[in-house]
């Protein structure tokens, strides 16, 4: 595995228990892996398949991997910083959800106005993501809801929106729009 083919998803951040578990904090609105953690480990990434994994409060989730059963062995993984692949749409990311970096440069088409441009950002907010597009000079937000989310079309690095009526037109007002 090569590390520039990954982006970082989270970190180890303890141990639970006595029986191997570990508390991983993912970066914030991404999907939790559920099958494989693949983790950097003395400069090598190394994967570890999933049993289970856990909600806790603290944005921590608890994971049992298959091979870790004891503390002293969880206690090694502190502070491991877990990766995905970019190039990988894993059963996490099919439909409409979504890693932030995985999607960055994807090119955001709309139902109504067509192209609208690249995705330069996924703005993080406690309610929802927004995904920051820019359009020549002007910048475009709309919500990265699965209600607006038609599909994410990793093959083509396209995703497919119908956003509300009047919302993109609100970022495409022209200069003399603005005067009247």
């Amino acid at each position: 595995m090569n590390v520039e083919d990954y982006f970082v998803l989270g970190y180890v951040s303890k141990t639970i228990g006595l029986k191997g578990e570990i508390g991983v904090k993912i970066q914030k609105g991404e999907p939790i892996p559920t099958a494989i953690l693949i983790l950097k480990i003395n400069n090598q990434l190394q994967s570890f398949p999933i049993n289970k994994t856990s909600p806790r409060s603290n944005g921590i989730t608890a994971i049992q991997l298959k091979d870790i059963k004891t503390i002293e062995k969880a206690e090694e993984l502190i502070g491991s910083e877990i990766y995905h692949p970019f190039d990988k749409a894993s059963p996490e990311t099919i439909g409409t959800d979504f890693y932030t970096a995985q999607i960055k440069g994807y090119i955001l088409h709309d139902t109504v106005h067509g192209e609208l441009g690249s995705v330069d950002d996924v703005l993080q907010f406690p309610q929802q993501r927004i995904f920051q597009v820019k359009k020549g000079f002007k910048e475009i937000l709309i919500p990265a809801v699965a209600d607006f989310i038609i599909k994410i079309d990793h093959t083509s690095r396209t995703i497919y929106v119908k956003t509300p009526e009047g919302l993109v037109d609100l970022y495409l007002v022209t200069n003399s729009q603005e005067e009247a």
